[in-house]
């Protein structure tokens, strides 16, 4: 799907394949991969993207279906949380999670998670019992790696789950991602964007396991042409700091650099972050 996707971008973009995969890939190589004969590395794709000016967040959105299930939920969610609309989303906190006590299907407790993790930034208050937690973080270790699935489960559950739970399942993350990078482009992307994302939650509930985290996240070796990864490793490092000392002029000068870059989603990512650690601080 990935090659086919990027077939047609760059069709429309009127880039010839011999133009493209100059000092990249073998002419050979990426016709077949665009024909879904063959794969090619993450580091190429990136660079090959960039090419095209396409950010590899855009690309991953066009290569998802538009009847993706857990896809569609996501989205309508973030609507109603972009809406505060808290009571139409507590709604389907309870109707998700009804369903999953009568039928046991985990993606209800996805949802239900998702839902949760939601409520508890509007209203600071977790609806996920206990029971359920800890139901979650079996179903989210239960297989020998991560998936796509529990991936954007543990994303969407950072708020809602005790500390030393997020901390394990960060660490747990992190030993796979090495796996993750040669087996699927998204998959290894939705991993870091939710190691960052759940460390910067753990920046403000427990300070001590953020700095670890850090430490480990600092040791490993990540695609550097994938530029956000890299600003919110440096913009989670900032944080730490502030932490640390309260100077938050670098932080002011670090989003005002970002927002330079052009890359809206990435932004609004900092500023939510920063504005997390500001609330209550």
């Amino acid at each position: 799907m990935f090659g086919e996707v990027f077939k047609k971008l760059r069709k429309s973009k009127h880039i010839t394949l011999e133009a493209i995969s100059k000092d990249v890939i073998s002419t050979s190589q990426l016709s077949r991969w665009e024909n879904g004969l063959s794969d090619i590395s993450l580091n190429k794709l990136i660079i090959l993207l960039n090419q095209i000016n396409v950010s590899p967040q855009e690309f991953i959105a066009m290569t998802i279906p538009e009847n993706n299930e857990t896809n569609n939920f996501l989205k309508n969610l973030s609507l109603l949380y972009s809406e505060k609309d808290s009571i139409s989303i507590y709604r389907i906190f309870l109707k998700n999670i009804a369903a999953y006590h009568h039928t046991n299907n985990v993606d209800y407790l996805f949802h239900a998670s998702a839902a949760a993790n939601v409520l508890f930034d509007i209203k600071n208050k977790n609806y996920l019992t206990p029971q359920d937690q800890q139901d979650l973080k079996l179903f989210l270790t239960q297989n020998n790696h991560w998936n796509l699935s529990t991936i954007q489960a543990f994303g969407n559950s950072g708020f809602i789950l005790p500390n030393n739970t997020v901390f394990q399942l960060i660490n747990s993350l992190i030993e796979d991602i090495v796996y993750l990078e040669n087996i699927n482009f998204e998959f290894y992307l939705e991993a870091w964007n939710t190691i960052i994302n759940n460390s910067l939650i753990l920046v403000k509930t427990d300070f001590k396991k953020s700095k670890l985290l850090l430490a480990r996240i600092k040791e490993l070796s990540y695609t550097e042409p994938y530029l956000s990864i890299t600003v919110k490793v440096n913009f989670l490092e900032l944080l730490i700091h502030y932490r640390e000392d309260g100077n938050s002029e670098p932080i002011k000068r670090f989003l005002e650099s970002a927002k330079v870059l052009g890359i809206p989603n990435l932004y609004n990512d900092l500023l939510s972050g920063w504005a997390l650690l500001k609330l209550n601080s």
